[in-house]
């Protein structure tokens, strides 16, 4: 009978560490972030109020997620995928005449974004990174490993560019040589710019992007004329939310709608 006991305990105990160990892993693979939501830059400081945001991330198992937020939340507590360079988006919302417009993002990238303190792990995200984090993001949706990239060399040289918005490089080609696993300065390709004009009733208008500036039209012109990169864009009048859509092709021309 003690022989009998002495063998099934020796089954039992491997079998208890096997689960242990299976446990532990499932748990190394998140981390818990706190993200700091930033105001919105320079000239939209203080003039646009978003009415909902929302982040996008990728879970500890390696599945995207996106989760709402009012607009008055100054942080978020995530769990996510505890891997290199892994991307955090923050996608503003604002409401133009009962249609949601969404502004191109702010973001920040697992573990370089991030800062130890006294309430955990900070992840910073900004308008800036924004632009790398969404192609981040669209990277690992195609199941693209990021985590070799050379992220912080990444950053450098697009700050090194000095353009002011990143978002007038091609994120496209970027992302297609990115999928790689590497990085080089030449990657870094500007889009062609051309001279729109849009009619406009007066008033301030900016674009759904956070370095926009700010555009008045005048009662008596009654146009805006600006360099836009071939996309799609959203022009808004900041005291009635009026918006006007606009499409610009590969050639530059242009088409637009308006929605007063």
């Amino acid at each position: 009978m003690e022989r009998m006991f002495k063998k099934n305990r020796v089954m039992i105990v491997p079998l208890f560490f096997i689960i242990l160990l299976a446990a532990c892993s499932v748990l190394s693979k998140g981390v818990e972030v706190t993200l700091s939501v930033p105001e919105f830059p320079g000239p939209l400081k203080d003039k646009i109020v978003s009415v909902y945001f929302t982040v996008t991330y990728f879970g500890p198992g390696g599945s995207e997620i996106s989760s709402v937020y009012p607009p008055e939340t100054e942080s978020v507590t995530l769990t996510g995928l505890k891997q290199n360079n892994a991307p955090y988006v923050l996608y503003p919302v604002i409401m133009c005449k009962g249609s949601p417009v969404i502004f191109s993002p702010a973001g920040g990238i697992y573990p370089l974004d991030t800062r130890m303190d006294k309430n955990g792990i900070g992840l910073k995200l900004s308008w800036e990174h924004g632009f790398e984090a969404d192609i981040f993001r669209k990277l690992m949706e195609q199941n693209v490993d990021t985590s070799k990239i050379n992220l912080k060399r990444l950053y450098v040289e697009v700050d090194n560019l000095d353009i002011g918005n990143p978002w007038l490089l091609d994120k496209v080609y970027i992302a297609e040589k990115l999928a790689g696993g590497s990085f080089r300065k030449t990657y870094l390709k500007k889009l062609s710019v051309y001279s729109v004009n849009i009619p406009a009733a007066g008033g301030d208008w900016v674009m759904n992007n956070p370095f926009s500036g700010v555009y008045t039209a005048k009662e008596d012109m009654g146009s805006i004329s600006f360099n836009l990169t071939p996309g799609f864009f959203i022009l808004i009048e900041l005291k009635s939310l009026k918006y006007i859509n606009i499409s610009v092709d590969a050639s530059g021309g242009y088409k637009y709608i308006k929605y007063f």
